[in-house]
């Protein structure tokens, strides 16, 4: 079974949509930091993920964690949008950030074995041959400008977020000072192969970061 790239932030395997890091209700961590005008995005999301399942005919909508932000319990916003979210009756796999969310969605599994992958949202152990996984918010950076990516190390594919408004971590410049996931612990990242969203394949993670670092060198 191979991954299908969909040049969005997500992927296809076989007839699901695996979308992960929707972070629903992040808006209002913004606006507690002074941070205003972002709450249009939220709605924005559960749009997107309607339309995906629409225009992409697939059977089922998969969200690998992460669904909600508040880590405990559910804000107005995010319950409202929660209960959107659930009419098109996804499967969730449960990240960090969702504490009680078994309160608004009806199927939510902690891990999920999916044709020859394992789907868990990777801020955990698990045992698997092959796995996919949210969590990191992977990206590179090119001219200033950083690009979400899918990356590939060994038998592990992660996935970038799929809200664009989140922060995203620059795995090839300085910032990146390593994996949050056990998952991806003591793995030779530099062997990573990074990919586009399109499936172009960028080259592995340490040539990629050793033309950046010269970059750095030459400004």
């Amino acid at each position: 079974m191979r991954i299908e790239f969909t040049g969005e932030r997500f992927i296809i395997l076989k007839d699901s949509a695996i979308l992960g890091d929707l972070h629903i209700g992040f808006s209002l961590e913004l606006e507690r930091a002074g941070i205003y005008g972002v709450s249009f995005a939220e709605k924005r999301i559960v749009e997107e993920v309607e339309r995906i399942k629409k225009e992409y005919g697939v059977e089922r909508i998969i969200l690998l964690g992460d669904v909600k932000h508040s880590i405990k319990g559910a804000s107005s916003l995010e319950a409202k949008l929660l209960r959107r979210l659930e009419r098109l009756s996804p499967i969730v796999v449960k990240g960090n950030h969702d504490g009680a969310i078994e309160k608004y969605m009806k199927n939510v599994v902690t891990s999920l074995s999916f044709y020859n992958f394992v789907l868990f949202h990777g801020n955990r152990k698990e045992e698997f041959k092959k796995c996919i996984v949210a969590h990191e918010h992977p990206c590179i950076e090119v001219d200033g400008a950083r690009i979400p990516v899918i990356v590939k190390v060994k038998n592990v594919t992660v996935i970038p977020p799929f809200n664009r408004f989140l922060s995203m971590v620059a795995w090839n410049t300085r910032e990146f000072s390593g994996p949050k996931s056990p998952v991806l612990k003591g793995t030779d990242l530099s062997r990573a192969r990074i990919y586009t969203v399109d499936g172009v394949f960028l080259g592995r993670l340490g040539e990629i970061a050793e033309e950046e670092e010269n970059g750095y060198e030459k400004s």
